[in-house]
């Protein structure tokens, strides 16, 4: 099974999540600078771009499952969240769209090579002095190690996954002043899960 066809499945069959407790984090940090449009990078379903639309935001929401955006516009009768279905490899939005690009759990399915290119787009669609909220596997997690080894801490179990430490996580963000980094714990499907969570700001 490929990652698509994983995650096609996943949404389509999902019965509904409540709003991240990262969303929670980070909005108050969005609502003291003001930062008013928001990129939700790998929305999977909607639930946090719901979520930052109802606190007033501008959202664009995009994920490469059509399965996940379809769900996120039958909830949206009202709040004009912009969805987008496409593949973040190929994100396009033009320089300075953004106040502030959140990944919650989307940036730890790319090799390397692809994630450097796709943080380089991200700073690019940023405007001055935007935020970047990042939320990923740590190599603490019990997934760690399991399934087929594809490159240095990363392997495919069900999808690819690739685990974060703090060192790796601040040096893929180089290009940004990395304000805070933190690693958190909690469950998911009845199993321990570990990550790491990161607060960044593009360099003005």
């Amino acid at each position: 099974m490929d990652d698509r066809k994983y995650w096609e499945d996943n949404w389509a069959n999902e019965q509904g999540w409540s709003v991240s407790d990262f969303a929670k984090k980070v909005y108050p940090i969005m609502k003291k600078n003001s930062l008013t449009d928001i990129l939700d990078l790998g929305c999977d379903d909607g639930r946090d771009s719901i979520y930052f639309a109802d606190k007033g935001l501008d959202v664009t929401a995009l994920d490469f499952s059509n399965s996940g955006i379809q769900k996120l516009k039958m909830n949206d009768t009202q709040r004009c969240i912009k969805c987008i279905n496409k593949d973040m490899r190929n994100i396009n939005f033009p320089v300075n769209s953004f106040d502030a690009i959140y990944a919650h759990l989307s940036l730890h399915y790319f090799t390397d090579k692809e994630l450097n290119i796709i943080i380089d787009k991200l700073y690019r669609m940023l405007k001055s002095s935007g935020y970047i909220f990042i939320k990923c596997k740590s190599t603490k997690d019990s997934l760690y190690g399991k399934g087929k080894k594809k490159e240095d801490n990363m392997f495919f179990y069900q999808h690819r996954r690739h685990f974060f430490t703090r060192v790796y996580m601040n040096k893929a963000l180089k290009m940004f002043q990395v304000l805070k980094t933190t690693e958190s714990e909690t469950s998911e499907y009845g199993f321990p899960s570990s990550f790491i969570e990161v607060t960044a700001q593009k360099k003005s």
